[in-house]
């Protein structure tokens, strides 16, 4: 009978620790901090949960719409950007110099990006993405579907609790 209880209240403390970690948000670390490369190629991390990061890749037509869209919607400043899925043959400098051309082309030449050459984080399905911190865990949105003023406003929090 003890054992059985024993058993019992063990199962019951493993459900409780599970239940409490996803309602954490407990994620793999490596989906938080992103390792990258800067556009010199010196290695560095990328934190989401220092600010919403947004993917984009320098052939893809839907990232050039929502850059430019987001120019022309008054948005004064960029999430950190990372540029994802070089293509085969791709090298970094290749991917940094067509990276900076498409912001150059709509209207954000001069932005630091990232580029990542690996696979992306497993919650990046496409491209563009933005996938930010919410103090829980990583939420992540298609820009493309956001209202006008709601990446305005997530840069204003982000930009406020910077201070």
């Amino acid at each position: 009978m003890k054992v059985r209880n024993w058993r019992r209240a063990w199962l019951v403390c493993m459900v409780a620790l599970a239940v409490v970690l996803a309602g954490c948000g407990a994620r793999p670390q490596e989906q938080v901090d992103l390792r990258v490369q800067e556009m010199s190629g010196k290695d560095a991390v990328v934190h989401l949960k220092e600010g919403p990061v947004l993917f984009v890749a320098y052939w893809c037509p839907h990232c050039e719409h929502f850059l430019a869209t987001a120019r022309a919607a008054g948005l004064d400043r960029l999430p950190t950007v990372v540029s994802i899925w070089p293509r085969e043959g791709d090298t970094l400098e290749d991917v940094v110099r067509e990276t900076k051309a498409k912001l150059e082309r709509t209207g954000w030449g001069g932005t630091p990006f990232y580029v990542l050459m690996g696979d992306p984080p497993s919650y990046v399905k496409g491209t563009p993405t933005l996938a930010w911190w919410d103090g829980r865990r990583i939420q992540v949105k298609n820009p493309l579907e956001m209202r006008p003023g709601e990446l305005k406003e997530l840069m204003r929090q982000v930009a406020s609790s910077d201070q």
